[in-house]
């Protein structure tokens, strides 16, 4: 069983809470690019849209990195934990931090631009199988069928 103290060191070689705090910043910012049009005619700025979701979530943020700090003393011996640090602490794998609030950006754009189409192609599978079953209506969702 691995030390809080060692696992919170850990966690500040993985830059946990600055690599959380920069993918909620890129998830705000995609998703008020995406939906900017339809925010300014409801009078909501991409400024709200960001308090909104940071306040939002900051809570759950928080709690995951408990969960994670309690998860890693229970599975990790002391002696691992130094190891992931070394690791971790390598110039290769503190570039890879650096350049994560871009990759994440970028695969978060490319998912959020893709929603629509998702979405339409879930809706077409749901269709498709109400019409074998022979139903025509969906109870809970019935906004998935037009």
């Amino acid at each position: 069983m691995a030390s809080k103290a060692l696992v919170r060191k850990l966690f500040k070689s993985l830059r946990v809470v600055e690599q959380s705090d920069e993918f909620l910043k890129n998830t705000c910012s995609v998703m008020a690019n995406k939906y900017s049009l339809e925010l300014e005619e409801l009078g909501v700025t991409a400024s709200e849209i960001d308090k909104i979701i940071n306040k939002s979530t900051k809570g759950a943020q928080k709690g995951i990195i408990k969960l994670s700090e309690q998860i890693y003393t229970e599975l990790f011996t002391d002696k691992q934990v130094e190891e992931l640090i070394s690791v971790y602490s390598s110039p290769t794998f503190q570039k890879l931090l650096k350049l994560m609030p871009e990759i994440q950006k970028r695969g978060i754009t490319f998912l959020v631009e893709r929603m629509d189409e998702i979405d339409t192609r879930i809706e077409q599978e749901i269709k498709s199988l109400l019409d074998k079953k022979g139903s025509k209506k969906l109870k809970r969702r019935p906004h998935l069928i037009n």
